[in-house]
Formats: C-alpha cells, structure tokens, sequence
C-alpha cells in the first residue's frame, strides 16, 4: 500500500476511511477517502483495474490535497 494518510485538510481530524466501489457492468474500481470528523470526501480515483490500485491511488490523491491554512 502506498505511504499512509495524512489528517484531513480541512479540520486536521485523523479518523479517515478509504471506502471502494466495483460496477460489474465496465469493471473498474472507484475508491475515495472520507474524512468521519467533517464529512469531507477527496476526490475520487476513478476506473482502477483492481481494488488495491483504486486504494493505493485515492490515497494519493488525498495526501497531494493542501490544507486551507497553507501550512
């Protein structure tokens, strides 16, 4: 898996989950990560072959996002 998740951006909270999802009818895998303090959702890693690409990706795309702070 790729390197862990940083706090959300929004209100610095660290209860985060990776949620996925799998349409059988085209077969990629979607995947995002909530933030369970805010409610926030990161954008979405859309049309992965297997779930762990999906998960590995919207990891990624989490952790690039910047805080509203600027720190």
């Amino acid at each position: 898996m790729t390197d862990k998740l940083k706090p959300c951006p929004f209100c610095g909270g660290e209860n985060l989950g990776v949620d996925h999802e799998y349409d059988e009818s085209h077969e990629p895998y979607d995947s995002w990560v909530t933030c369970f303090g805010c409610d926030s959702t990161g954008s979405i890693s859309y049309y992965n072959k297997n779930k762990d690409d999906a998960v590995n990706n919207a990891i990624e795309l989490w952790n690039k996002r910047e805080r509203l702070d600027g720190a």
